[in-house]
């Protein structure tokens, strides 16, 4: 009997060095039959109005809050996700090309988010890359920040325009839209990181704001119905201590307690890990331990996922020059986290590659099926993904991969031709089609 399929390789061709709003893909709909919207004009001082599936609604004052539609007027009604705790985004770990993975339909599966101009899209990560919603902003977008801001167990989408306005928006209740939520003035400045990460325990993500020059950390959440403000009761604590320029800076859960902690790799490449803690009047972060120097290496990218099924985020090294990957559990270790017995099955390997991780199989009967991250490889040289999903084969814990899809060919009168099952746009834009997805048996 073949086996479930396991996993897709996702190709793409681009060829430009920036995403384009015109290489983005309007989801189910050819070229000329795409939704006329406006051209983006250059409004007044105000905050713009947001395109609501409700209709017009009022503009807000600059730097005002605004409320839209109550999250927990819909949110409980829509699907439960299984348990499985959304990873928020990481403005250090942004795909190329203006691409996140995010579970933004509440379907206990990432989707794809891509933007540009003032063009957001939202596609799956199934083979067919089928669309799932879009969002027209009236000014071009510059960030967009994902998290369960509203402690919903899937992912709101916020997005900072280049007016400074912060417009934060959640899944319709049928999932094929994207409701506006709020809007309020942005507290992100573009000479800082975002990490996003439920640092208080309290189920909602929030959202720790690194300058990149060096300085003071601070920290966002939504505690009401709408609209972020500085975290109450927090202090950095031991974390204050670590405000220099330069710091790669991760979230996790890394002791199962339910609290997002804090891993920074600093520039003698050692590993801090700073615990999520309440000391009895705030929540704060206290150090916790410190590797031996030199620990990630001089071209290693660290990523978190989840590798060997437990309620334990873990850290993943790998080199973008030669695609060599390491599982570390974040553990002390007497200065050296110790690996995981994980093998990584058929990640890609390539040189010259990126690796990211998100929910992509959905629930699976099998050892294993539980916590895992599945992993989306990006390759720098040819623009194409590589999916692999954390399977179990029987024996261990793996990761499985499917055959590369064909790229856009061109004909011969010159006219580009219809991708095939699996391929992206020029700017790596998830397409649909309707084809269906070829079988291929995996190990069982």
């Amino acid at each position: 009997m073949t086996a479930l399929l396991a996993a897709s390789s996702i190709a793409c061709e681009l060829e430009a060095d920036e995403v384009r709003e015109q290489d983005l893909f309007a989801p189910d709909l050819d070229p000329d039959e795409r939704e006329p919207h406006p051209v983006v004009e250059k409004l007044g001082p105000d905050a713009p109005q947001i395109e609501d599936a409700f209709g017009a609604q009022e503009p807000c004052a600059e730097g005002a809050l605004c409320e839209g539609i109550a999250l927990e007027d819909f949110a409980a009604r829509n699907l439960v996700n299984g348990g499985k705790k959304t990873r928020g985004s990481n403005s250090q770990l942004i795909i190329p090309r203006n691409i996140l993975l995010a579970d933004v339909n509440n379907d206990g599966v990432s989707e794809f988010i891509q933007y540009a101009s003032n063009k957001l899209f939202v596609s799956k990560t199934d083979y067919e890359k089928t669309g799932v919603a879009h969002l027209y902003m009236p000014r071009p977008i510059k960030r967009v920040i994902t998290g369960d801001f509203g402690g919903s167990h899937y992912d709101q989408t916020c997005v900072i325009t280049e007016d400074n306005a912060f417009a934060c928006f959640a899944a319709s209740p049928d999932h094929k839209d994207l409701w506006w939520w709020f809007t309020q003035g942005s507290f992100v400045g573009d000479n800082e990181d975002s990490i996003v990460g439920d640092f208080d325990g309290d189920g909602r993500d929030d959202i720790l704001v690194y300058p990149k020059a060096g300085g003071a950390y601070r920290m966002y959440s939504v505690k009401g119905s709408f609209g972020f403000d500085p975290t109450p009761t927090w202090i950095p604590g031991n974390l204050a201590g670590a405000a220099p320029a330069g710091l790669r800076v991760r979230a996790g859960d890394f002791n199962g307690d339910g609290r997002d902690d804090v891993l920074v790799i600093n520039s003698w490449r050692q590993v801090v890990v700073y615990a999520s803690a309440w000391d009895g009047t705030n929540n704060t972060f206290w150090w916790a331990w410190t590797s031996v120097g030199n620990f990630v290496g001089t071209n290693e990218e660290a990523t978190i996922a989840r590798i060997d099924n437990d309620a334990v985020d873990d850290l993943v090294l790998r080199d973008t020059s030669t695609g060599a990957t390491r599982f570390r559990k974040v553990e002390y270790g007497n200065g050296t986290p110790p690996a995981i017995a994980v093998t990584t099955g058929q990640i890609d390997v390539s040189a010259n590659t990126k690796l990211f991780w998100g929910a992509l199989r959905g629930p699976l009967s099998e050892t294993g099926a539980a916590y895992r991250d599945d992993a989306m490889v990006y390759n720098l040289s040819s623009n194409m993904f590589h999916r692999a999903d954390a399977r179990w084969d029987g024996a261990q814990l793996t990761y499985w991969w499917r055959t590369p899809s064909r790229r856009r060919t061109t004909t011969a009168a010159g006219r580009r031709s219809r991708p095939s099952p699996g391929s992206f746009s020029s700017a790596g834009s998830p397409m649909s089609s309707a084809h269906p997805i070829s079988t291929a048996s995996t190990p069982t």
